[in-house]
Formats: structure tokens, C-alpha cells, sequence
């Protein structure tokens, strides 16, 4: 065993970072890709042999690379997109950390062919990793660069053999690629193995053509069930596609998500999305979609991990409400586009309601303007809802015999007894009283139970947080992560237990049982984020808005619904309680 520390050679060094960077033949590509992208291209062109795992090359017509940089070029930390830091506070291009060729080059033979515009002729590199050998030479090249990467993991034996088949990494390659055709419509991408084309992204400068171009990767039968929306404020535009329920799948792979151009996962992202989706998409089907979302460089922050793959917003809570609040005017009212002129809080008038795309491909059904709860169901009984849903109660109940139908809040609830009837809709308690039909939204339910628990927590005399199996990563900016530690005690008298791992990484280790499936990620960060300190009242209230059902047993548990109902109506005055989860209807004949 070594004792004495010492520097590891550069090629050492450069493969054991290539594992963050190079995980197989479609990390390659993806890299090489981007750095298409940031060259300025219009034109791409991927070749491969055997999956990428024996060959990989993509030729551009890009601004290209001179002479004197093509060694750099495969240096470490060298780029020409990132020169001090301040320039990490606003990141426009696609690659930034000037290792992607490096780790490429330290696990393969890189070829490496360039022309620029000024150059009289191209320049090629030859990197051999096995002696670190480099050579360049005059060539013969269009303007623009082709990169060859040979014999992937041939002096890493170990990575080469957990690589799959060869048709599952061609697949991982095919995803790549495609994700990147969507990202930008102006290239032309073509793809091919062992010289059969696989896929062809010619270039779109039309709305036809980009119908065609998504329709070719996405599927006919997302664009021919899709909506085009366009939307933005002074701020963020948020741009796309939204699929509708007939073009939903089995499987999540129909969902793309872009920020600034750049493909991402984001756990913000997806909860919006969700949430706008909730009503649309039935139990056990995904939603497929194309979004971009565009806002300043300087309010996100791609330098996260190492794929490149997370971003973090500065404001998260606003882009979230941002996109929910359109989504669902696309999704529900037919707003498939506004002008930054207009007040998006508030305008749901009618006349923005009419600005739907009228093409055959494009159809649907322009549903009204979206209520309270309580009013689908008093004042105007074909809301959205009505024409959507029937509820069938048995011959022998009592309140399936009342005839005619006359709906009627009730004033006051006068027995706790009940029949659950069943969930409506997975939105909707069906709960059959002496007094009528009392039809409870769940999630608001739910939400109410949470801010009754949390009233009830006193400083001598804390809730009891139950140990999670698996605790939940929260990710904070070193700001906000500060203003958490000031906060911890506090949420510990809520059962809510934090325990700090890193600078910006916090664990949730303990919830109250009613929490335990929630994702409570994005009220607490909206809880760190607010300017005031908040009172117990407050933050009750405020915690019970913003949770979400997720996976809480109520959601899909028919027990845990009923002793949720049980729990509701013996509380006082509910349905005009702060939170209003439902409404109260008499069946009169």
C-alpha cells in the first residue's frame, strides 16, 4: 500500500475524470454534438460502426478550429466559451467546461480534422492515448470539423465490458441525437450506421416544416394531437408543443423539456408539468410533449451536474407557477398563445379564450373557463366536469330516488354519518349524508388534514416525524442554504426533521406520517425563499396550500379516503373552512 501522496499521471488522471463524462458511445456523441451546436453548424453528419463502439464520426460546417488550437483542443480545461468566472453567472452555449474532448481522448483514438473560413487549407490531429502521441498535419477538409473517435475503451477494459449490446447502445445514440434534432430546427442532422440512414432531420424554416420535423421524430400521431402554444411575459417565453390525451403512451419517452436550448430533468419542471396534466391524462398513461422554456442566462444555473443533464433555478417557485398557469390555459381553456401585454393573473376573459389554432390536425374541444370547486356543481351544472363524468348510485339508495334534480348548497352539516360512494375522476370523494351529496375535492382534503396537524403543533410540544427509508435530497443555492440552517429548529417542531450534507445538499430524514409520500421539496424551498418570518399560522396555511397529494396513501388508498372523510366532517363548519375542500348538495323531489 502506497503511504506517500504523489501526482498521478495526466493520462490516469484524464480517464478516472472521463468517468463522469464518457459513460458509453452515446455520451460521445451527445458531447461532439453540442460542441456542433456551439461551432455555429447547419448541417451535421454521424456516421458509426458497430453502435459508436468501434466508430464514431460527425462532420460539420461550423466556424472550425485553427492550427494552433487543435492541440488544445483535447487539453483539459481548455475552451473557448468560458474565460473568468464571472462567466459561469451566465452560460449561453451548450459546453462550457472544456473537458468533454479531453475525456473522450483519454479513453479512445481521436482523429481530429479542421478548416476554418481563414485557413487556406484544413489541419488534421492524430491523438494516440496509448503514448500520448499527437501529430498534425496538413488536410484536405471543408470548412468546418469532423471528429473520429475509434476503439471506445480500448485501455479501459473494465468500462468497455459493462457496455450493452450493440443495439441497446445504438438506441442510446438514436435518443441523443433526436433530442438534439428537437432542440434546434434550423440544422440538418443525419444519422447513419454502417451507411443505412436511421434517421434524417432536414432543416425547418416553416411551421410546416417543423410540424413535419417533429412528426418524423415525436411520431404522427403526437402532432396530429397536439397544441402549439406560445407564451411570455417580460421575463420567460415558454414555447412548444402539448400533447393531448390521444397521443398519450404507456411509457415516459414521449416527454422533452428544453431550457435555453439545452435538454434537461428537472424536478421543478416535471412537477408543473404534472400538475397541468392532472385532469387530462388517464391513470397509467404518460403525456407526451415539446417544450422550450427561454429566460435569462443569468437566472439558471447549468453548471449543476456532470452530464449537464439539472439545472437550478434562481426562482424556482416563479417558473413553476409560470409554466402550471399556462399549461393548464392551454390545456383547459384553449389559451394557446398571449402577448407579454396582458395581464396572465387574471385574464380569462372569454375573447383570449378563442385564440385557438384552427387546423385539422389541431382539434379540440374548447372547454369554459375553469371555477371555484363549489361552483361546478351550484351554479352551473354542465361545467367542465358535466359533460365529462356520470356517477351511477345504487336502486337502493335514498338519494338515488329523489327526482327531479334541484342542486342546493347546504348551510350547515348536522350528522357525521356517511357512505363513500367512491373517487371521481381520481380528483373526486363521492360521500352519500342524511343531509345529501357532499362532493369533496381530495387534494384540498388532503391539504386541510395537513394544516389541521400542523395547527396543532405547540413549541412544548413538537409532532413526531417518522424516519424516512429512503431520505429525500433537497438542493439549495449556498444562499438559501444558509438561510435553511437558520430555520431547521423551527421546522423541527413540525415533524420535519433536515440534516445538512453538503454546502448546497440537504437530506430529508424525517416527515409526519400524513407527508411521507409527498414531495415537500418545493414548499420548503418556497418557505426559505420567502422575505418575512413566518407566523405558526402562517406557515401552516401557507405549507397546506402549496403541498401536493403525490403518492400520499389518499391517493390511491380507498381506507385512508374514508378515515380522511371521517376526520373531515367531524370538524366544524368544514366546508366553509379556510381551505374549502368541497361543497355540500341536497337532492330535493
Amino acid at each position: 500500500m502506497h503511504t506517500r501522496i504523489h501526482l498521478m499521471p495526466s493520462l490516469l488522471a484524464n480517464q478516472i475524470a472521463a468517468g463522469e463524462v464518457v459513460e458509453r458511445p452515446a455520451s460521445v456523441v451527445k458531447e461532439l454534438l453540442e460542441n456542433c451546436l456551439d461551432a455555429g453548424a447547419t448541417q451535421v453528419f454521424i456516421d458509426l460502426e458497430r453502435s459508436g463502439i468501434e466508430c464514431i464520426r460527425i462532420r460539420d460546417n461550423g466556424a472550425g478550429i485553427v492550427k494552433d488550437d487543435l492541440g488544445l483542443a483535447i487539453s483539459r480545461h481548455a475552451s473557448s466559451k468560458v474565460l473568468q468566472a464571472a462567466d459561469l453567472q451566465a452560460i449561453n452555449s451548450l459546453g462550457f467546461r472544456g473537458e468533454a474532448l479531453a475525456s473522450i481522448a483519454a479513453v479512445a483514438k481521436v482523429n481530429l480534422t479542421s478548416k476554418t473560413q481563414e485557413d487556406e487549407h484544413a489541419w488534421s490531429l492524430k491523438y494516440d492515448p496509448a503514448n500520448e502521441n499527437m501529430h498534425i498535419e496538413p488536410a484536405s477538409h471543408p470548412q468546418g470539423t469532423t471528429v473520429e473517435v475509434s476503439h471506445l475503451f480500448f485501455n479501459v477494459p473494465v468500462r468497455r465490458k459493462f457496455l450493452r449490446s450493440d443495439r441497446t447502445e445504438l438506441e442510446h445514440i438514436e435518443t441523443v441525437v433526436k433530442q438534439i434534432a428537437l432542440s434546434r430546427h434550423d440544422i440538418q442532422i443525419i444519422l447513419k450506421h454502417r451507411q443505412s440512414t436511421l434517421l434524417h432531420s432536414r432543416q425547418a424554416s416553416t411551421i410546416v416544416q417543423t410540424r413535419q420535423r417533429i412528426g418524423a421524430i415525436c411520431g404522427q400521431p403526437f402532432i396530429d394531437h397536439a397544441l402549439e402554444i406560445n407564451f411570455f411575459d417580460k421575463v420567460m417565453r415558454l414555447t412548444g408543443w402539448l400533447g393531448l390525451a390521444e397521443a398519450s403512451r404507456s411509457q415516459s419517452d414521449g416527454q422533452y423539456f428544453y431550457v435555453n436550448g439545452r435538454i434537461v430533468r428537472d424536478k421543478v419542471l416535471n412537477h408543473a408539468v404534472k400538475m397541468a396534466y392532472q385532469d387530462v391524462i388517464p391513470e397509467g398513461r404518460y403525456p407526451c410533449y415539446v417544450l422550450y422554456l427561454e429566460l435569462p442566462a443569468d437566472t439558471v444555473d447549468v453548471n449543476v451536474h456532470p452530464t449537464k443533464h439539472e439545472v437550478r433555478f434562481y426562482e424556482s417557485r416563479q417558473v413553476h407557477d409560470f409554466i402550471v398557469f399556462h399549461l393548464e390555459r392551454a390545456l383547459h381553456h384553449g389559451v394557446l398563445s398571449e402577448s407579454p401585454e396582458k395581464d396572465h393573473e387574471h385574464d380569462l376573459s372569454p375573447s383570449t379564450s378563442q385564440q385557438v389554432i384552427n387546423n385539422k390536425t389541431q382539434k379540440i374541444a374548447t372547454k369554459p373557463p375553469a371555477k371555484p370547486f363549489s361552483e361546478h356543481f351550484i351554479r352551473e351544472p354542465s361545467a367542465r366536469y358535466a359533460h365529462e363524468t356520470t356517477v351511477e348510485v345504487a336502486q337502493t339508495s335514498s338519494v338515488a330516488k329523489a327526482s327531479p334534480l334541484v342542486i342546493k348548497p347546504m348551510d350547515e352539516i348536522k350528522t357525521i354519518n356517511f357512505k363513500f360512494l367512491g373517487l371521481v375522476k381520481k380528483a373526486f370523494l363521492l360521500v352519500e349524508i342524511e343531509e345529501g351529496l357532499a362532493i369533496i375535492e381530495l387534494e384540498k382534503a388532503f391539504q386541510m388534514s395537513v394544516y389541521e396537524l400542523l395547527m396543532a403543533a405547540k413549541p412544548e410540544q413538537p409532532l413526531t416525524g417518522q424516519p424516512l427509508l429512503l431520505p429525500s435530497l433537497l438542493t439549495l443555492a449556498p444562499q438559501q442554504s444558509e438561510l435553511l440552517e437558520q430555520k431547521v429548529s423551527f421546522l423541527q417542531r413540525y415533524g420535519i426533521l433536515l440534516t445538512r450534507s453538503s454546502q448546497e445538499r440537504w437530506l430529508i430524514r424525517e416527515l409526519p406520517n400524513i407527508l411521507k409520500n409527498s414531495d415537500v421539496s418545493l414548499v420548503l424551498k418556497a418557505f426559505v425563499e420567502s422575505k418575512t418570518e413566518a407566523s405558526h399560522e402562517q406557515f401552516c396555511l401557507q405549507f397546506a396550500k402549496q403541498i401536493t397529494l403525490g403518492d400520499a396513501d389518499v391517493a390511491h388508498d380507498s381506507k385512508a379516503q374514508e378515515q380522511l372523510i371521517k376526520t373531515l366532517l367531524s370538524m366544524k363548519d368544514w366546508q366553509n373552512h379556510v381551505l374549502k375542500p368541497g361543497q355540500v348538495i341536497k337532492l330535493l323531489g
